[in-house]
């Protein structure tokens, strides 16, 4: 597939949504390998990212899977390390991880919030830390 991003490597976190349709970070992938790009897929249900990448296979576009838990450090960095081993590169990071929790803030637990910000802060920032230098 040739487009505006042939050539490059992109990580999109979050890649495969938990249901039935289409997410966000589906559709991002989705759009970057029309668009030429390699696409590494970040989730951490191994199966629900295959899926996806046999998707994008199947249009014609070059997808690989990393599955493993990004709110951790060391999943953040071997994720950025594989995409350069795989690819050779890389040059599009889309954090896409986030959840939300039930409630409002006055029934809000602070265990589920807790687990909103490594979501949503803590996996952007560790993503981040490991894409840039590569």
């Amino acid at each position: 597939m040739a487009g505006r991003l042939a050539g490059k490597v992109a990580v999109v976190t979050g890649a495969a949504p938990r249901g039935e349709g289409v997410g966000n970070g589906m559709a991002t992938a989705i759009l970057f390998a029309r668009e030429g790009a390699k696409v590494v897929l970040v989730n951490r249900s191994a199966e629900r990212a295959d899926k996806l990448a046999r998707q994008i296979k199947d249009e014609g576009g070059e997808a690989s899977v990393f599955a493993g838990d990004v709110a951790q450090a060391d999943a953040a960095e071997a994720m950025a390390a594989f995409a350069v081993k795989t690819y050779g590169r890389l040059d599009i990071l889309h954090n896409n991880v986030g959840v939300g929790a039930p409630g409002t803030p006055e029934t809000v637990t602070p265990a589920d919030w807790h687990k909103v910000l490594e979501a949503n802060l803590t996996t952007t920032m560790l993503c981040t830390k490991y894409c840039i230098p590569r």
